[in-house]
């Protein structure tokens, strides 16, 4: 039987943690959260209905659809699926966008623009990896969600030349 957790909990859960993710501890991060949702729902160690999972896509500049405005969007090719408690997103591997004068984006599902971080982290610069922030969003989910990135640059995103990045959206996911 699964061991499904009420929508209090998880947020229980979350709010506890402090989800700003480094790669250096990502896994130690992640064997924690799973501890405490089986903590939290009386779980054994035998149990095996909790699984972190990661949701990934490498994007680059050619993958962008220009909105014939300041912005790009990229949707990725899979869905966060139903049940998903999404824990946190890495950005990593950031060839910095290029053409304009600055590039920030947001990763949201198609719906909520910036549902999986806070702020807009600068891709206009290369990097090995960028703190997204946490959540802004809901972290369950009800339904399937596409993860959508928009790149938002200066002037016009026609002017935006080249860039590449990877983000991984970690997440929790319930199963029978």
């Amino acid at each position: 039987m699964a061991a499904y957790l009420t929508a209090a909990k998880q947020a229980e859960i979350v709010k506890n943690y402090n989800f700003a993710l480094h790669t250096s501890s990502l896994q130690t991060l992640l064997v924690e959260i799973a501890a405490a949702i089986a903590q939290a729902e009386g779980l054994t160690e035998e149990t095996e209905d909790i699984f972190v999972k990661k949701l990934s896509a490498t994007i680059a500049f050619g993958d962008f659809t220009d909105n014939e405005d300041t912005t790009g969007t990229y949707e990725f090719a899979s869905d966060l699926p139903v049940g998903a408690l999404v824990v946190g997103v890495a950005l990593t591997a950031l060839t910095g966008f290029t053409g304009d004068t600055s590039a920030v984006i947001t990763l949201g599902d198609g719906t909520d623009v910036d549902r999986y971080n806070t702020g807009t982290p600068n891709v206009f610069t290369t990097a090995d990896a960028i703190d997204m922030g946490v959540l802004s969003g809901v972290p369950f989910h009800a339904v399937a969600k596409t993860p959508t990135v928009i790149l938002t640059s200066a002037a016009d995103f026609g002017a935006v030349a080249a860039g590449s990045m990877k983000i991984d959206i970690f997440y929790i996911e319930n199963n029978d």
